[in-house]
């Protein structure tokens, strides 16, 4: 069974345009021989639609969202959480629902479909922190925006649920190393040592403000 067919049933077009996403990180942590099945059911019992809706990401005065973050669903031993990540978040966030749906079977296939069999999740606007730590006129005392958002989307056994890899899984600042590296070489030729310490302080500056902002909650 093909997970793509399984998951986006609601959707009429067969091909829909979907951006793969940004990053997939695999990985015995987020639950090994996870019944592929059960990924899939929970998978499908995410919200259907092809048109973007807000998802709410924290409480704001006569605001009502149709959807809310973060997003927890299982069946069986399996668990799909869809969790926004970033240093401070917007009152919300607009996604088309079939594509968390697709996100899902993506991970799916990427990670659960594979032998070994394991866990793991994918970013969904990861490229989003891109324009802000490409900015060289940025004044690195300011904050990042509330634009910088993104979203994971886990696929994992009962420990890792609602674990927020978007936070704090080392492997994310891996990926936008990889990606910052190749963006900022194509852009500014001779630049490497720049980039790399630039990026790594912004990293450090991307944790403090995310740990601020856990804190405030």
């Amino acid at each position: 069974m093909d997970p793509l067919r399984f998951i986006a049933t609601d959707l009429t077009d067969p091909a829909p345009a979907f951006p793969e996403p940004d990053f997939t990180f695999c990985d015995a942590s987020y639950g090994h021989d996870l019944v592929r099945l059960e990924c899939l059911q929970a998978a499908n019992a995410l919200p259907h639609g092809s048109l973007a809706w807000p998802y709410a990401l924290r409480p704001t005065p006569g605001f009502n969202a149709p959807f809310r973050l973060p997003i927890s669903l299982n069946m069986g031993g399996c668990y799909i959480s869809v969790e926004a990540a970033g240093p401070r978040f917007p009152p919300a966030v607009n996604v088309p629902p079939s594509h968390l749906r697709l996100l899902a079977a993506i991970t799916i296939q990427k990670c659960v479909d594979k032998r070994p069999s394991f866990g793991g999740f994918s970013t969904y606007g990861l490229h989003h922190i891109f324009d802000p730590l490409l900015d060289v006129s940025r004044d690195m005392n300011e904050p990042l925006p509330p634009s910088t958002t993104f979203l994971t989307l886990t696929v994992s056994g009962p420990e890792k649920k609602l674990s927020s890899p978007g936070n704090t899984d080392p492997s994310i600042l891996l990926a936008l190393a990889q990606k910052y590296r190749f963006k900022s070489l194509g852009e500014q030729a001779g630049s490497e040592a720049w980039s790399f310490y630039t990026f790594m302080g912004l990293c450090c500056r991307i944790d403090a403000e995310t740990a601020t902002r856990n804190d405030d909650l």
